[in-house]
């Protein structure tokens, strides 16, 4: 058994290694992509994916929010079925 000053030393060596490791800049990086993405799908189920009045809700180019679409792989859940809009059948006759 090793004495406790040898041990406290190899745990303030391990502890100061991973403190090391971690990056604050992608720390804040990733949490503000996910924030950025939550809101983004919000916004998109809001405005029931309508892409040009989120983008202005959201105060971005067009553009702007295609992209950030494509960056974070954001779908629509699930488009309704052809001669059916999201409160049922369309029975025009």
């Amino acid at each position: 058994m090793g004495d406790f000053a040898s041990q406290s030393g190899d745990l303030e060596a391990m502890e100061e290694s991973a403190i090391e490791s971690v990056s604050l800049k992608h720390v804040a990086r990733e949490a503000a992509h996910a924030a950025e993405r939550v809101v983004i799908l919000r916004m998109l189920e809001r405005t029931e994916w309508n892409r040009v009045r989120a983008a202005k809700l959201l105060e971005i180019s067009y553009r702007a929010l295609l992209y950030k679409i494509k960056h974070f792989g954001l779908r629509p859940a699930r488009r309704p079925a052809p001669g059916r809009d999201r409160f049922g059948p369309l029975d025009w006759a």
